[in-house]
Formats: structure tokens, sequence, C-alpha cells
């Protein structure tokens, strides 16, 4: 009770700021932070404490200079990897290029460094296999704490700095998704669906030799997640393999141009809801919806307001 009325106290007189360069930033962070964080890289809680620990600002520039040097390291990872497979390194992912098959072939035989490890567990570079592999395991883990790592930078997306990390965590994760999707049967599509004067980028991941429509499922995030957070999760699961599943970010977060209102949202939503309906793979009878944290909110009202949503599952909404 005294430190949440401290915390109330800074926040009133605006001095946060100024108590994160003593004490640290993970104080004034969300208690679940850490697991949060680190569970996007497979990264061991108690290292993420520690890397929290060691931050001691919120400030634009120092947040996102503390967990992009983080990134930077574990790239340097990735490159000492790729360089031993006479495969470049990541300075051509960073500058735009697409990787080239032979990258990707790579990456996908450590697939299972991923993969195999389940949401909340630190991936075990003990497990490992020592043969001619090891370096795509080391590779894909590499490249998925980096990815988390960026993910922290852009948090919570608002300002150039942040934006700029949010971008470069996305590219990233486009490389390990296009790399690893295949080793799980699915089809990776990415769309812009024109709403309202939004261009709301959404992901599909669709299983493989169904031969056969699928139900389909829209996951929408709270207010500072994004879709590498809730699909690296998603592809850590079988759950994918039984749906056509579609992920998008919460209207008036990250990348949208416009804030979020209650009418701009529900039309967001049941335009790509409309667009899924469409898509040859999915049975349009058969619509669901998926809403994390404040997203969970998003999800009851479009369970309220469209009649095409025949299942909603609300996880975490305030």
């Amino acid at each position: 009770m005294i430190l949440k009325g401290f915390k109330s106290l800074l926040a009133t007189t605006r001095t946060t700021e100024f108590a994160s360069r003593v004490v640290g930033v993970r104080t004034f962070l969300p208690q679940l932070s850490a697991k949060r964080f680190s569970t996007v890289g497979g990264i061991a809680e108690g290292v993420f404490v520690q890397h929290l620990d060691s931050c001691k600002s919120f400030n634009d520039t120092r947040w996102t200079e503390h967990w992009i040097a983080l990134a930077n390291e574990q790239l340097q990872h990735l490159d000492n990897e790729l360089e031993k497979a006479e495969l470049g390194s990541s300075h051509a992912f960073l500058n735009g290029q697409p990787p080239s098959p032979a990258v990707l072939s790579f990456l996908r035989r450590g697939a299972a460094a991923m993969t195999r490890t389940p949401p909340g567990t630190p991936i075990d570079e003990d497990t490992f296999p020592q043969d001619g592999q090891k370096g795509s395991f080391i590779a894909v883990s590499a490249l998925l704490k980096a990815i988390a790592y960026f993910f922290v930078a852009a948090w919570p997306g608002l300002t150039p700095a942040p934006l700029k990390a949010y971008r470069v965590c996305e590219a990233l994760f486009d490389i390990i998704l296009d790399a690893i999707a295949p080793t799980l049967s699915l089809n990776v599509e990415g769309h812009i669906v024109p709403v309202n004067g939004e261009d709301v980028k959404v992901y599909a991941l669709l299983p493989t030799g169904t031969g056969t429509t699928v139900p389909g499922v829209l996951v929408t995030n709270g207010l500072e997640g994004t879709n590498v957070e809730t699909m690296v999760t998603a592809l850590r699961t079988k759950a994918v393999l039984s749906s056509a599943w579609f992920f998008m970010e919460m209207p008036g977060t990250y990348a949208s141009k416009q804030p979020m209102t209650k009418s701009s949202s529900e039309l967001i939503y049941g335009e790509v809801l409309t667009f899924m309906a469409s898509h040859k793979q999915v049975d349009g009878s058969r619509l669901g919806m998926l809403g994390i944290s404040f997203g969970g909110n998003c999800a009851t009202r479009m369970a309220m307001v469209d009649k095409r949503l025949k299942a909603v599952v609300v996880n975490g909404a305030r």
C-alpha cells in the first residue's frame, strides 16, 4: 500500500523519471512485466529482471538504447552463425533486404529451438543438437531474443524512437515467421485491410493440406501488445493447426494513424471479420475472436454487435 501511494505521488508530481534513475524502472512497471517480456524471447525471467534493474530511465532515447544494445548482442550471435555458414549477416535484413532462400533454410533447421519450447519456458541451449544443426538452433534462439528486446524497446510505441524499434521488431519477426511456419505445416499470409483511413495489417496462419474450409479465429491484443507478442506464443502451441488464425493489433496502437474510439474500433474489427469470412480457406459461418488484455474488452463488444461471431474468448480483459 505504501509503495502504491509512493508511485501515485511520483506520477502526480511527474517525478517518476527522476526516481527511476535512482531505483531503476522495474519498480514502476506492472508486476508481470518481466514474465511477459521474457516469454516473447524464451529468455529466463531472472535474466530479464536483471535487464530491467539495469535500465534507469523511461526517457525515449535512454529506454530504447538500453534494449537495442541487448538486441544487438543477440544479432551478433546470429551473425556469428550466419558467417560460419557463409550466409552473410543480419545487416542486410536491417537494411530492408529480404533473406535469401539459403538463410531461411538455415533457420528452418533450427526451428525446434522455438517451436518445442512452451510459452513461459526459457530456451535451453543445453538441449541443442551437437551436430551440424547446432548453428541453426543458436541462430534461431539469438534471432528470437533480439526480436524480444526490440519488442521491449518499442513499448509502448507512441513516439518516434519506440516506433522505429517496432518496425525493426516486425521486420525481424517476418523472417523467423517465414522460416518456421512451414515446419508446423502452416502457410503465412500478410494482408492490408483498408478501413476508415487506416491500413490494418493482418497476418494469417493457415493450416496446409486440410482439403476443406476451416473455422476462422481473429486474435487482437491490448494497448501495448503487438502481433509479434501474440504470434510468438501461438507458434509454440498446437492450437494454430486446427483453424485459420488471423492476427491484428488493437486499433489506435502502434501503426494506427488515429486514436481508437468505440465506433471506429467496431468498424475496423467488423471489416477484418468480413475479410476473414471471404478467405477461400475459411468457413464464413464459423468465426471466432480471441481478445487478450484490453483486447478482451473489444472482443466482448464485438460479440454483442456482430452476430457472425459464434464464439468469443476473453483473456485478461480489464
